[in-house]
């Protein structure tokens, strides 16, 4: 059809075949945006964990106002393992930076200009339950489980079961916090998203390098 090039306007690009492409001589560039939305709701995240904020929610919701197992812990008497020092892994750093805690971050591939894009693929769900179900983990906050893409983006509701079993029973535990996928979506990085993946297609068509090609 004479397509040459694929401007996606999200980071992920896991739904082209990147082989066929290159095959057809076709290029392929993802967007980028904002490292904040997602390291802002990282540390989102980590606070409602320790402070176990969805169980006093659940528990209020019921008139349950007493505060029995609800004692929190505090940052700075703790120590944060970042996996992953790309741009949203650094800008954790700098989030967590001011609670005073330890920090101590590990990348396989430490570079300048890494580029780190983290799916829920990357933990493997059985496990995590397990280490969940013996008390190895304590608590859990995530925005991406392994296996998503079978539901998200749809609405689930009235019909069609999530059927994802892993999902289901890692979301059913009490000190478990699963979002579906939503930490990037703010103003501001569907702003950077709209704007970069259409840069990429205007520096293509004039022939210019395009740096969020991917190779």
């Amino acid at each position: 059809e004479g397509v040459k090039y694929i401007g996606f306007r999200t980071i992920g690009y896991n739904s082209v075949d990147l082989e066929a492409a290159k095959r057809l001589g076709i290029r392929v560039a993802h967007s980028g945006y904002s490292p904040y939305s997602v390291a802002n709701y990282t540390v989102m995240l980590m606070l409602m964990c320790i402070r176990k904020a969805l169980y006093v929610m659940m528990r209020s919701h019921t008139a349950d106002y007493s505060l029995g197992p609800i004692c929190g812990r505090e940052m700075q008497n703790m120590t944060v393992g970042i996996i992953g020092t790309g741009r949203i892994g650094k800008a954790v750093i700098k989030n967590l930076s001011g609670f005073g805690c330890k920090i101590i971050a590990y990348d396989p591939y430490p570079a300048k200009g890494l580029i780190n894009a983290a799916r829920g693929a990357l933990v493997d769900t059985k496990d995590l339950i397990e280490a969940v179900e013996s008390g190895k983990i304590g608590s859990v906050g995530t925005d991406c489980c392994e296996g998503e893409d079978e539901f998200i983006r749809t609405d689930r509701k009235y019909d069609d079961l999530v059927v994802n079993h892993d999902y289901i029973i890692l979301k059913s535990f009490q000190n478990t916090i699963v979002t579906p996928h939503v930490a990037f979506f703010t103003d501001q990085a569907v702003s950077d998203m709209v704007e970069s993946s259409v840069k990429s297609v205007v520096q293509f068509a004039a022939g210019e390098d395009t740096p969020l090609e991917v190779h």
